[in-house]
């Protein structure tokens, strides 16, 4: 990627990014009951927008999104040091779903939403 003109540091941040999420797959075991609400921390509203909030649940609903791959989605998130806008948070759930085994189709879904303007939550 260097090679390809990136700034090292940017590259060097992009993949200390990827082994966290590697890391956080491992650590987190999340069960919930169906149905369940996830409450959001004031740190987390503070960095996440209801336009952002409401993008993951909408995923959670569809079953793009399961609660243990939703929980990764907002970890990356918060890892991020810029704003987080919703483009932002289509690109991090699929990064998360390209990295998750079995979400294939998910990832599929998630892909086309990336690349379509349209608005999903309305």
């Amino acid at each position: 990627l260097v090679g390809a003109g990136f700034p090292e540091d940017e590259v060097d941040h992009a993949f200390r990014w990827l082994d966290g999420l590697a890391e956080q797959r491992r650590n987190l075991s999340i069960t919930g009951a169906p149905g369940a609400i996830r409450i959001y921390a004031r740190s987390e509203q503070a960095r996440l927008s209801r336009e952002c909030r409401g993008f993951v649940l909408y995923l959670e609903q569809l079953g793009i999104l399961t609660g243990l791959t939703r929980e990764l989605v907002i970890d990356r998130l918060l890892q991020i040091e810029d704003d987080i806008d919703l483009e932002r948070v289509k690109w991090v759930v699929l990064l998360v779903l390209i990295n998750e085994p079995g979400a294939e189709d998910a990832a599929a879904q998630v892909e086309e939403m990336v690349y379509y303007d349209g608005d999903f939550l309305h």
